[in-house]
């Protein structure tokens, strides 16, 4: 009798197992096909983004959720380097990024059989930022040319600071190619973790200047970028080597990205690597959309193709 009630309990806790199993196969299956399943309103993807792009792609991301509420996207905020890397290795599905593919990076893809698709979403710039009691209260793209190369001292003989998000992010990449620089140009940089670390670092040192995405104080009515620019001052550029005038001098906002008058543009891309129409798909249609064009010019970007309208104000003169 007792043996009878120990196969019992052997058969009972072999089913379970059988049982588990199961529902584990079951489980495998089901994410298999939600994956298969995935269409440009619904599924799930990885999305690798340049912090530089952060307040943006924040504000979009949770649009299109709110509108697709089958869609799920899960974004990664990288440098442009490392956002680069995950495409090549498949580990994301689509990058936001300040550059389109190098035809190397496209010719990996393509051995991988991914289709790659690159659109042109936005009109971004290169900020500069300083402490408020710096010296440095307007700059010559020459001038700040000098000071990437180490030529420019403060009153005490030593370089200024240029203070980066990452080294080897977009706004770091951005600045080396716009001034032609090899590895024999003397670069004294501070690497932080983010735009916002960048922003707090030349908040407390007079002797530095900030290289953030203009995304980060573009939003006059975000509260995040009010706090943001009292806490630091946006620098004025003059592309003339000998401005005569507080005119010669533009801020990096929508007018002046537009009218090319601002000297530190980019434009800002999404690349994706998906075969067929998926969820990144309708992630990137949405973003080149009127939906996305819109959230981009709200904050302070310039619409890829969306026409704006602008309201004349008078400028402040630059002390």
């Amino acid at each position: 009798m007792r043996n009878y009630m120990y196969l019992d309990k052997k058969n009972k806790m072999s089913l379970f197992m059988r049982y588990c199993l199961f529902l584990a196969c079951l489980f495998l299956l089901s994410c298999e096909a939600q994956v298969k399943k995935s269409t440009p309103s619904s599924g799930y993807i990885q999305v690798a983004v340049d912090e530089s792009f952060r307040p943006l792609m924040d504000t979009a991301t949770d649009v299109f959720m709110g509108l697709y509420r089958k869609a799920q996207v899960s974004i990664t905020y990288r440098s442009e380097d490392n956002a680069v890397k995950d495409l090549l290795k498949d580990t994301v599905r689509m990058v936001v990024i300040s550059r389109k593919l190098t035809a190397g990076e496209e010719a990996e893809l393509k051995k991988q059989d991914a289709k790659v698709t690159t659109v042109k979403i936005a009109i971004d710039a290169v900020a500069l930022i300083t402490h408020p009691q710096s010296p440095d209260t307007a700059l010559t793209v020459k001038r700040f040319g000098d000071i990437v190369r180490g030529k420019v001292k403060n009153k005490n003989g030593e370089p200024i600071i240029l203070v980066f998000d990452n080294n080897f992010s977009s706004n770091l990449n951005y600045i080396r190619d716009y001034f032609k620089l090899t590895p024999q140009d003397s670069i004294k940089i501070f690497a932080t973790k983010s735009n916002k670390e960048v922003i707090d670092y030349v908040a407390q040192n007079e002797n530095a200047i900030g290289v953030i995405g203009v995304n980060w104080v573009s939003d006059i009515d975000n509260s995040a970028n009010q706090v943001f620019l009292e806490k630091v001052r946006v620098i004025p550029i003059a592309t003339k080597k000998n401005p005569t005038s507080p005119d010669d001098y533009y801020m990096p906002d929508q007018h002046n990205i537009h009218e090319k008058l601002y000297p530190f543009r980019r434009d800002m891309y999404a690349i994706s690597r998906e075969i067929g129409s998926g969820l990144a798909s309708g992630f990137i249609t949405f973003l080149r959309g009127e939906k996305g064009q819109r959230i981009v010019q709200k904050e302070g970007l310039l619409p890829a193709q969306a026409q704006i309208r602008f309201v004349e104000t008078k400028r402040k003169s630059i002390q």
